[in-house]
């Protein structure tokens, strides 16, 4: 029968780590390390799961975050559970399209969109361009106009909310780059109005990305609905309300039914106050939808001692995984071929830089070359902000998805390293 570590991992039999079921020592010796694994039911299951806790409400448009993991199996899956997009790119944009996504339900946000990019957006008709500024705005018009075509819109409020996450991850305060000050804001509707080929549909916020205070989600809707009451004084009534995305995913708590409780109570209740009737909801969840879908599986190098401390030295570096690096985040690290221990060792990878550590003090079981270690909640904001650092192709990802194993990404090869590079005549 074997146990369960967590979630949809497990131990079987063999005392081998297995996500639903597949054994990752097989998965590993198979298609090599280092190698990204994602389990294709638990991003259904986490995305019916965000849609349940809303479904009390008429209308919600749930447009998956695709720089979480813009992979083309993983927002196909999205797409076949109805997920709309939320793209902050041209390449995103495309990729929704590729895999089928409504363009009716994508939202592009994005604080410096290029001319091209909005040309698209335009172009492909979609359902809303969030504005990040003034110029953006007569940028827009003017491509529209342009095109003959009607460029939909919603602004961008920043709402000057503090939040307690990593300060890279804060993105609605006063020192953000990001949205328009309270005065910019109406400022921009007053601009869209009058505006030919301009339909103001809309107001987006978005504060940060793992965040579990849900007090911070609360005041950044209430200064949304400050604004929406000025511009209903101004005859503007908005058709949606973006509240955005950056739900944490935490250890061992979900804080989702809280999340969803308390601005379901904030909107129906100023909806009502200020006569907006049932706007239309538009979330944008990225790693709550495929953070604990992924594990990233590395396998040891070598082991050694420096200065008292014990290091196990992996395959996988900061280019396949930069969270730790980047963040300071911290990762959960299991053996996968070997049953828990009690020694403490530092994980390291092969990066030239001092910051590529996964861990410090793990607790493993007695390690040796050879030996697969997995990093797991990989799911978001690995693969995508994976490089080519210190000339390393970039793993592989495969999917699971019930007794079928997929090569979803491939491996890079050496040749791929330079197959854009020239050396001039």
């Amino acid at each position: 029968m074997g146990r369960q570590v967590e979630g949809n991992l497990w131990i079987n039999e063999g005392g081998h780590l297995c996500i639903r079921g597949h054994d990752l020592v097989e998965l590993a010796e198979k298609f090599g390390t280092p190698l990204y694994v994602v389990d294709a039911q638990r991003i259904r299951e986490n995305y019916r799961r965000f849609r349940d806790a809303f479904s009390s409400y008429p209308r919600v448009l749930i447009a998956y975050a695709y720089k979480a993991n813009p992979n083309l199996a993983v927002c196909s899956i999205l797409k076949d559970e109805g997920a709309g997009a939320e793209v902050v790119s041209g390449g995103e944009l495309y990729i929704a399209l590729k895999v089928g996504v409504d363009p009716e339900k994508i939202v592009f946000d994005g604080v410096s969109k290029g001319e091209e990019e909005l040309r698209m957006a335009i172009e492909e008709e979609i359902g809303a361009i969030n504005v990040e500024s003034l110029e953006e705005l007569r940028k827009i018009e003017k491509i529209a106009s342009r095109l003959g075509k009607k460029a939909r819109i919603g602004v961008r409020l920043n709402p000057d909310v503090p939040v307690r996450t990593h300060p890279h991850d804060v993105t609605g305060a006063r020192h953000s780059k990001f949205g328009l000050d309270f005065k910019s804001a109406l400022k921009a509707y007053e601009m869209a109005m009058k505006m030919r080929n301009i339909e103001v549909k809309g107001v987006h916020i978005h504060i940060g990305s793992q965040i579990t205070q849900v007090d911070s989600f609360k005041s950044a809707a209430l200064k949304l609905f400050d604004l929406a009451s000025r511009l209903r004084g101004m005859g503007i009534t908005l058709e949606y309300l973006d509240l955005g995305g950056g739900l944490g995913v935490t250890q061992g708590k979900d804080h989702l039914k809280e999340y969803a409780d308390a601005l379901l109570k904030v909107i129906r209740e100023k909806a009502e106050e200020l006569d907006l009737g049932e706007p239309k909801l538009i979330f944008e969840p990225g790693r709550y939808i495929v953070a604990d879908s992924s594990v990233l599986l590395t396998r040891v190098n070598y082991v050694k001692e420096i200065f008292g401390r014990k290091w196990v030295l992996v395959d996988a570096g900061m280019n396949d995984f930069i969270r730790p690096a980047m963040y300071g985040a911290t990762h959960k690290i299991v053996p996968v071929n070997k049953p828990q221990g009690e020694e403490r060792y530092d994980v390291g990878g092969p990066i030239c830089e001092s910051s590529d550590v996964f861990g410090r003090d793990v607790r493993l079981p007695k390690m040796e070359a050879g030996d697969l270690l997995a990093i797991l909640d990989v799911g978001a904001y690995g693969i995508c902000m994976s490089s080519q650092y210190n000339s390393r192709p970039r793993p592989a990802m495969v999917l699971v998805d019930g007794d079928k194993v997929s090569v979803v990404r491939e491996r890079e090869t050496y040749e791929d390293l330079i197959s854009k590079d020239r050396i001039p005549d």
